[in-house]
């Protein structure tokens, strides 16, 4: 799988998105997400095939998607969840990190079915059985980017670039050559 990105579908209405409303493309439909709410979309005409609206205390923003195959990752305000194309609920997927602030930001399923999620109260890295490793003292953790299949880049708020080994299970700083280097980085929108 890839990972979901904000898409344009030329050959559908031009959708417009504000605040919280992207569109993601999947292998198989796509994915329309807005403050509390996902739909899954046809991926040829945009027809509604499901539909979710989420209660508050469960979801309330939805800030990156990952879809795998048939199966919807959300990155929430309240931890990761996960959608099902053709059920009618969410299920919470992700155990939680001890800290108070759960707000997920990125998320990426790794082939064998493992995942990696970034929150501002820690990180964490769930192996293909299901065992969690919490990463707590990583904070503000806002992106995660694939660098191979045992690799992912973590963008942080302050701390900067990190690369987390799940097969390790080791977290390491990016050094930089010269602070010329981490500046044009730090200005550079991937």
């Amino acid at each position: 799988g890839s990972k979901a990105i904000s898409m344009t579908n030329a050959g559908a209405k031009k959708i417009l998105t504000g605040e919280g409303h992207l569109l993601f493309n999947g292998p198989f439909f796509n994915a329309y997400t807005r403050r509390g709410a996902v739909s899954i979309l046809d991926k040829n005409n945009l027809d509604l095939i499901n539909h979710f609206n989420f209660s508050t205390e469960n979801i309330l923003d939805i800030f990156d998607v990952y879809i795998k195959d048939k199966d919807i990752f959300l990155a929430t305000s309240n931890g990761v969840f996960v959608v099902y194309e053709n059920q009618s609920g969410v299920s919470s997927f992700i155990q939680k990190n001890k800290s108070t602030n759960k707000s997920t930001r990125g998320i990426y399923k790794f082939n064998d079915g493992a995942i990696f999620y970034t929150s501002y109260g820690g990180a964490g890295y769930v192996d293909k059985n299901g065992k969690t490793y919490l990463l707590d003292s990583l904070h503000s953790a806002h992106t995660v980017f694939p660098i191979n299949e045992d690799d992912v880049l973590i963008g942080t708020e302050g701390g900067f670039l990190k690369i987390y080994n799940r097969k390790k299970h080791t977290l390491n700083q990016i050094k930089f050559k010269s602070k010329e280097e981490q500046l044009y980085l730090s200005n550079y929108s991937f």
